[in-house]
């Protein structure tokens, strides 16, 4: 996806039009639908400026608040209260964006989460949803289709691609056909994926247990999960199929 980079520097919460955080985007009113208020969420700044930018042209839209990782990203959903958070699945090395689409859902249902990532795995796009996310797009898609995510998630509606769809098994627009879709790494933890991305990196899982704040112990016991779900006799396996998955754009 190629987006042009915002004209300013950065999009901060005093940067935007103040809007009655009361009133739900798209709501009508006697002045006509109020826009939807959205939260972007991406670590790559030139990326998440330039969905700043596309939404802020459009009426219907306006970016109440954008962040660069988690920590940024709740608070900011708390203080403003979106209606919509448009979040990077993969939020750095260490950062958990799975954690943080679960972290937005529970916040009830007038949050609604529209994911994103470069990534080709489908499996990523299956545990995305199961996380809580109402869409996913990749971001290999043109700007004309995050628009129409975007209207659609906003809506209360899924937003799958219909190409996805097929590929994922679903049948259906029910949330539960999610669960049916196959994929051995759509199988796993939001910790043994945050696991076996490091793995394929080359750290060890000494530095794995330091990045994460996890006993060594810990990191282990979810490699050991992975051999088993992965169908992988050695650890060396498991570090190898992480290492192809990665080269192979399953990371982003």
């Amino acid at each position: 996806m190629t987006f042009a980079p915002a004209e300013s520097a950065s999009v901060s919460t005093a940067d935007v039009p103040a809007i009655d955080r009361n009133k739900a985007g798209g709501v009508t009113s006697s002045a006509g639908p109020r826009p939807f208020r959205v939260l972007v969420v991406d670590d790559h700044t030139i990326v998440r400026e330039g969905i700043v930018s596309l939404l802020n042209q459009a009426p219907d839209l306006t970016v109440c608040a954008q962040a660069s990782n988690s920590r940024e990203a709740f608070v900011a959903a708390r203080l403003e209260k979106p209606d919509i958070a448009v979040v990077d699945y993969f939020l750095g090395d260490t950062d958990d964006g799975p954690r943080l689409i679960e972290n937005l859902a529970s916040m009830g249902p007038s949050m609604r989460i529209l994911a994103l990532s470069f990534t080709q795995d489908d499996s990523i796009a299956e545990r995305a949803l199961r996380s809580g996310a109402l869409g996913f797009l990749s971001k290999h898609e043109g700007t004309k289709h995050l628009l129409e995510a975007v209207r659609v998630v906003g809506r209360g509606d899924r937003f799958i691609t219909p190409e996805l769809r097929v590929r994922l098994g679903l049948s259906s627009e029910l949330p539960s056909d999610i669960g049916s879709a196959q994929g051995a790494y759509g199988r796993l933890s939001h910790r043994e994926m945050q696991v076996f991305q490091m793995l394929g990196t080359g750290l060890p899982i000494s530095a794995i247990a330091f990045r994460l704040g996890l006993s060594v112990k810990t990191v282990g016991t979810h490699r050991e999960h992975l051999k088993s779900k992965l169908g992988c006799e050695t650890a060396d396996e498991v570090t190898a199929k992480a290492s192809a998955w990665l080269r192979g754009g399953g990371g982003r």
